[in-house]
């Protein structure tokens, strides 16, 4: 019967045959989550460096930001259009709605299975079976199976990319992110890349850090002021505000460009809606108090 044939044939079969296979990986995350995404400002500026950067196998690449820049949004739904490169799993730390504890998803431990169940699941469409085995030869034998994954995608002329993100929730739960890291190789094989997400290179092992150049970090910058208006626009009309197009355009000017306070102005206007909305857009305040507690609540 079907349960005896290998799920990664079966994927490869509807893949030939351009039917679309959804990413088991991402298929774990929340309805919370996916509802984020779904309302979510595309920075396309950041993702067309991110989709012109990350072309050399063997490498490590880091994308960073100042907290609520949008660094999960582009770590989450960053894709390529050619078929050369494959992204096969994204390690997310911390997203809304995710019933795993972050402390538990920032240890080393997590990591590895999660790795191992990725190589594993890629390779022959199972997970990676339990073993009672010493930290340093997991380690050591996650290296053979990167081996084997690079092996599988060299002889298809393409390059495996895995997403890290949220390293700074490592730090925050009192463990150093060299030993986290630790579970990656140093030395990428030719036809994988690892694209890795927090605030500042500043927090990665110096042996990370001492590999990446300047074109492989990757800057958030801030929304274009038409991406924002736009989107200032569109929850004005889904959820009937009742703003005026000056009011729009000041609240998309007021945010700066950045995607957390935009959020956090829609939020706030579809909860509290006030009377003079002219006198709320001048009182707003800056990027502090409120809107970091904000941040904390939606991640």
């Amino acid at each position: 019967g079907l349960g005896a044939i290998n799920i990664k044939k079966i994927a490869g079969f509807l893949e030939k045959n351009e039917v679309k296979v959804e990413n088991l990986i991402d298929a774990s995350w929340s309805n919370d989550f996916l509802a984020e995404i779904d309302r979510s400002v595309s920075n396309n500026e950041v993702i067309e460096k991110v989709q012109e950067t990350l072309n050399t196998g063997g490498q490590y690449y880091l994308l960073h930001g100042s907290p609520g820049s949008g660094k999960s949004m582009i770590a989450s739904t960053i894709k390529f259009d050619d078929s050369k490169r494959k992204i096969i799993g994204r390690y997310l730390i911390r997203t809304p709605g995710d019933l795993t504890p972050i402390y538990v998803k920032a240890s080393r431990e997590h990591f590895m299975q999660w790795m191992e169940d990725l190589v594993s699941k890629t390779l022959t469409g199972e997970p990676a079976a339990k073993e009672n085995i010493a930290w340093n030869d997991l380690v050591s034998r996650l290296s053979t199976w990167l081996g084997q994954l690079n092996d599988y995608f060299s002889a298809k002329n393409e390059t495996a990319v895995i997403v890290v993100d949220g390293l700074d929730e490592i730090l925050a739960n009192g463990n150093p992110t060299s030993e986290f890291l630790a579970v990656l190789p140093e030395n990428l094989p030719s036809n994988i890349m690892v694209l890795l997400s927090c605030t500042s290179a500043e927090i990665l092992p110096a042996n990370i850090i001492s590999k990446l150049t300047e074109e492989q970090k990757m800057h958030v910058t801030p929304l274009s002021q038409t991406t924002a208006l736009a989107f200032v626009h569109q929850e004005n009309r889904r959820l009937e505000l009742g703003l005026t197009i000056t009011q729009e355009t000041l609240l998309a000017q007021k945010s700066e460009g950045h995607p957390l306070y935009l959020r956090y102005f829609i939020e706030t206007l579809k909860v509290d809606l006030p009377s003079d909305k002219d006198d709320w857009i001048a009182l707003l305040p800056k990027i502090d108090g409120d809107i970091k507690n904000y941040y904390e609540l939606l991640w």
